[in-house]
């Protein structure tokens, strides 16, 4: 259900955004608030980076997904390097 490249698309993805800036490809991009999905085999879901600071946001994906719980998002820590290191 994650997906490596959603992030990228949030307007909070300092990275991207700067890549955008430095081609001056920015008029070309419009932000999303949120994110509709549609599933066969998942309950709807409407993602939205808020607020837009990581982890909190992430942590309110969660907190709001039908689909996600705590311990979802705990064993996918040890897929995403950076995420639950210490």
């Amino acid at each position: 259900m994650w997906s490596g490249a959603l992030h990228m698309w949030f307007d909070n993805y300092h990275v991207f955004r700067d890549i955008r800036t430095r081609l001056g490809i920015n008029s070309s991009f419009r932000p999303y608030k949120q994110v509709h999905f549609i599933y066969c085999d998942y309950e709807m879901e409407v993602l939205e980076s808020s607020p837009p600071i990581y982890p909190l946001n992430l942590l309110n994906i969660i907190r709001c997904s039908p689909n996600l719980t705590m311990r979802d998002a705990q064993a996918c820590c040890s897929y995403s390097p950076g995420v639950g290191d210490q």
